[in-house]
């Protein structure tokens, strides 16, 4: 990746344009990484990934903040961020004010369950999924989605399997789905409504 950070503090990156130069990843992100912050970034040329965070996690109330950055990638099987397992527990999250430029496959991919997390005010262009959350029965707790726009791709935001009993406390809010060919929320695989709406705050 063009640029990497696991487990440091008070990492700040700000203003710039990273080309990844057809690289897999552009960022990669891992670890606890406490009152870190990337803001107004461009990142393009990537394959896979514009950002890949391996158990990327805030500390304490301190988020790690991925504010006003665009991903643009080289060809539309590319995610624009991707979370994964690693050394610590994904969550702690805020993403706000992204720009996810498609054709592209995910917008954001959820691989793990996670903690913590905020998607607020992003847009998601001609994404195949504009936010994918995970492939088998995962736990999902204290989740907001709101103010974003998913525009011109198949399917808003889908949940690869029916979460699990212990999911609390998703919050869906004030969210704008436009010329989507498919549905705006869909559970993939083992649907049951009253459990979902449980989990739903």
């Amino acid at each position: 990746p063009a640029v990497k950070a696991v487990g440091v503090e008070f990492f700040g990156l700000e203003n710039f344009e990273i080309d990844a130069g057809n690289a897999s990843n552009a960022i990669e992100l891992g670890g606890f990484m406490k009152r870190s912050r990337l803001f107004d970034l461009k990142v393009k040329n990537f394959q896979e990934n514009g950002l890949l965070g391996k158990g990327l996690a805030g500390v304490s109330r301190d988020f790690v903040v991925l504010e006003n950055i665009e991903f643009k990638p080289n060809g539309s099987s590319a995610n624009g961020m991707t979370f994964t397992n690693g050394t610590a527990p994904s969550g702690r999250v805020r993403i706000q004010g992204c720009r996810f430029i498609g054709p592209n496959n995910q917008g954001i991919h959820m691989e793990v369950g996670v903690n913590f997390f905020e998607i607020r005010e992003c847009i998601f262009d001609r994404s195949n999924v504009g936010i994918q959350l995970g492939k088998g029965p995962l736990t999902w707790r204290n989740i907001i989605f709101t103010n974003n726009t998913f525009y011109q791709g198949k399917i808003g935001i889908a949940f690869g399997n029916m979460p699990t009993t212990q999911t609390s406390d998703l919050a869906l809010h004030r969210n704008l789905f436009a010329g989507l060919s498919g549905p705006e929320l869909v559970i993939q695989a083992e649907f049951d409504d009253k459990k979902f709406d449980r989990a739903i705050s």
